[in-house]
């Protein structure tokens, strides 16, 4: 019988793979995604199941051969650059890795992934299909968002995470359910009471590190479909939104002499003078520094 695992409680790789990650989200505090990035050598795993959906998404440049079976079906493959394999939760796993690899894990929770999409669809018994050897460029992208966001050390913030999240669970869905689901693409917006509410919500609350659920919250809107709304009506998705308004305010408070560069990036809920200047730059074209000069 296959071992037990519960793949977002790990915390000490070495009994599944022979190194650790060189990146691991799990002092993050991300909420229903758990990110690990893996350069390893050889390794054979033993048949496992786990309680979470695992997607690995392969960033070695060289194909690499490997051995897997999916309950007790085993194939040989080659997986290259960008190609994914999706491990269903509760699906027996067992992987022999016959070359050096590098890759990234992103491990979601089922739960989360309902809780996403709740007011969308009824997916109580949805199920994702074992995949291998899929060449999918969103969801490498998003794996390469996530795995930079780690290197940054967390620059976008929970809500940056939590709408890549998203996107990602709605894809799969869409691309990978056992059963075919009709994800809607809504429209109509939210309503100008709504908006306000939500905009309200973000300009009082700029210096905290937002997020996406508890915009939802606001109005009683699933995750997924109120990011839609949100973007459909502003124009703008909730994170690029609450980024414009909290570099819009920086410009107000690097006006007030008495405040330090660094001051002013915890204002307005950078958790760094380093990524306020980051993101002030790339907005603005200039460093916090040479705008306040300038003034």
């Amino acid at each position: 019988m296959a071992q037990q695992i519960d793949s977002q409680k790990v915390t000490n790789p070495l009994p599944l793979l022979p190194y650790p990650p060189q990146l691991v989200s799990q002092a993050s505090g991300w909420r229903g995604i758990y990110i690990e990035h893996h350069q390893q050598a050889v390794f054979d795993l033993p048949e496992k199941t786990g309680s979470q959906h695992v997607i690995c998404v392969h960033q070695f440049q060289q194909p690499t051969q490997l051995e897997r079976s999916f309950d007790g079906k085993r194939q040989t493959e080659k997986i290259g650059c960008g190609e994914i394999a999706i491990i269903p939760a509760q699906v027996s796993h067992q992987l022999r890795w016959n070359d050096p690899g590098d890759f990234t894990l992103m491990m979601l929770d089922p739960a989360h992934i309902h809780h996403i999409v709740q007011s969308s669809i009824d997916v109580e018994n949805f199920e994702l299909k074992p995949q291998s050897t899929i060449l999918d460029p969103f969801v490498y992208q998003i794996a390469q968002a996530l795995k930079s966001e780690l290197e940054l050390g967390g620059m976008g913030g929970q809500l940056m995470v939590e709408s890549l999240t998203t996107m990602l669970c709605v894809h799969l869905l869409r691309r990978y359910a056992t059963r075919k689901l009709n994800i809607p693409a809504y429209k109509g917006g939210l309503s100008k009471a709504q908006v306000r509410y939500v905009m309200a919500f973000i300009e009082d609350h700029l210096e905290q590190d937002l997020n996406l659920n508890e915009m939802a919250n606001l109005v009683q809107l699933s995750p997924h479909y109120f990011a839609s709304l949100f973007k459909q009506t502003v124009g703008q998705s909730p994170y690029q939104y609450v980024l414009q308004r909290r570099i819009e305010r920086s410009k107000q408070l690097l006006k007030q002499p008495d405040l330090t560069i660094a001051q002013v990036a915890q204002l307005v809920g950078f958790q760094n003078q380093s990524h306020f200047t980051t993101a002030f730059r790339r907005v603005v074209g200039c460093t916090p520094k040479t705008y306040r000069n300038q003034i």
